[in-house]
């Protein structure tokens, strides 16, 4: 493989990486907007991110 088509595929994995984030912010915005109207608060965690959830 190529410099360049080592280039290019490098560009089309991060393009389809950055359309995933980008889909994946949209989906959670609409269910963001479903749901936060029923509800006076609405939090967002990132369970990967803390070491313990209290319920």
């Amino acid at each position: 493989m190529t410099k360049k088509e080592m280039d290019l595929h490098q560009q089309n994995r991060f393009s389809i990486k950055i359309n995933k984030i980008l889909q994946d912010k949209k989906n959670n915005q609409q269910c963001l907007k479903l749901i936060a109207p029923k509800y006076m608060g609405v939090y967002v965690v990132d369970l990967k991110k803390i070491s313990s959830v209290i319920l």
